[in-house]
């Protein structure tokens, strides 16, 4: 069983607060999860390359492969946000299905979906 952590980005503020406890009340909720000036993003349970925890919400580059150019080979690369997928009950990245494949161990953090949106224009 892995390790469940989360972090959580305030919306009015434009900061990240890393959570160390949370706590169940009586109606049935964990405080603070229904606050809308929170977004609560939750740790893959992977590491990138780095060793750098791979969160929701952060925007990873991964090699993909090779491209011949030029009389040589040059890396490709592929950038994409981390997400939930409820039908799947699995992670994203991008457009891809990362239980599907390893692509995700060998990236790296470049950027989260709050403070660096703009690494996924272009993407849609």
């Amino acid at each position: 069983m892995r390790e469940i952590k989360f972090r959580a980005w305030n919306v009015k503020g434009l900061y990240y607060e890393y959570i160390t406890d949370l706590y169940w009340f009586e109606e049935n909720a964990v405080h603070g999860f229904l606050d809308p000036k929170w977004v609560f993003e939750e740790w893959t349970g992977i590491n990138g390359k780095d060793g750098r925890e791979i969160d929701e919400g952060d925007i990873v580059r991964t090699q993909t492969g090779e491209e011949w150019e030029d009389d040589e080979w040059i890396p490709s690369y592929f950038i994409g946000d981390i997400g939930w997928i409820d039908a799947t009950v699995g992670y994203r990245c991008g457009d891809l299905e990362l239980w599907a494949n390893d692509l995700i161990y060998d990236s790296e953090v470049v950027g989260n979906i709050h403070e660096n949106p703009e690494l996924l224009e272009g993407k849609d």
